[in-house]
C-alpha cells in the first residue's frame, strides 16, 4: 500500500513540474472531465464532470458516477473466508469546488472541494457456518458447512478535500488532493460479521471518519 501511494505522489510531482509557464493564465475552462485514477487500485472507478458557475471559472459544481467492481480472491483463491470476496455496486458524488490561484504565471490552481455521496455495494463470499435445513425425515435440523453468503451496504458520505490542479498547455491536467471523508453505512448481511471493515479506501462498510489521498487526470474544454 505504501509503495502504491509513493508511486502516485512521484507521478504527480513529475507531471506537475513539466507544466510550462505562459503569460495567459486563463486556462480554466467552462467544463472539465476528471478521471480519479487512485480509486482503480481498490476497485472504485470514478469519472467526474465539472461545470463552472461563473464567468471567471473559479467556482464549479461536479457530479461523479462511481462503479465498484473487484475480486478480492473470491474467484481466484481456494481458501474460503470472508477476506476472499467479490465486490460490485455503484454510487454518485455531488460536490462544489472553489479554486484558488497559486501563481498568475503558471497554470497551477489550488482548490477546496466539499460534497456528499451515496454508494450501494454488494459482496459475495464463502464461509463455514451453521445453516438450517430439512433432513430426510422432514424434520428441521442444523449443520455446519461451507456456504455462500451475501452482504449489502448502503453508505452516505460527506467529504472535504484540499488539492492542486496543474494545467498542461495541451488541454490536459493532473491533480492531487488530500482531505477527510465521513462514512455512514447501513449493512445487511446473511452472515454474522461485516465483510469489509478496513481502515482505508477498501472500507466500503466502514462507519466513521477516514483520511483520503488521491490522484486524478483529466481534460478541460
Amino acid at each position: 500500500m505504501k509503495t502504491k501511494i509513493i508511486f502516485m505522489l512521484m507521478l504527480l510531482s513529475i507531471v506537475s513540474t513539466s507544466v510550462n509557464a505562459q503569460t495567459d493564465s486563463s486556462a480554466i475552462k467552462k467544463s472539465s472531465f476528471w478521471l480519479h485514477t487512485s480509486g482503480f487500485l481498490f476497485g472504485a472507478y470514478r469519472v467526474e464532470f465539472e461545470q463552472s458557475l461563473d464567468k471567471n471559472f473559479m467556482n464549479g459544481i461536479g457530479i461523479m458516477p462511481i462503479y465498484y467492481s473487484f475480486d478480492y480472491g473470491y474467484g481466484t483463491s481456494n481458501t474460503p473466508g470472508k477476506e476472499n470476496f467479490m465486490m460490485s455496486g455503484g454510487g454518485v458524488d455531488v460536490s462544489f469546488r472553489k479554486y484558488l490561484r497559486i501563481n498568475n504565471k503558471l497554470n497551477r490552481l489550488g482548490y477546496v472541494k466539499a460534497g456528499m455521496g451515496y454508494s450501494h455495494v454488494n459482496y459475495k463470499f464463502k464461509e463455514y457456518g451453521w445453516i438450517d435445513y430439512i433432513d430426510n425425515f422432514g424434520s428441521s435440523a442444523t449443520k455446519y458447512s461451507l456456504n455462500s453468503y451475501k452482504q449489502t451496504t448502503n453508505r452516505v458520505d460527506a467529504f472535504v478535500y484540499f488539492g492542486m490542479r496543474a494545467d498542461l498547455n495541451i488541454g490536459f491536467f493532473v491533480d492531487g488532493y488530500f482531505g477527510v471523508i465521513a462514512k455512514t453505512s447501513n449493512v445487511k448481511t446473511t452472515f454474522t460479521e461485516n465483510v469489509d471493515t478496513g481502515i482505508d479506501q477498501l472500507g466500503q462498510s466502514f462507519n466513521g471518519v477516514l483520511p483520503r489521498l488521491g490522484l486524478s487526470l483529466g481534460f478541460y474544454f
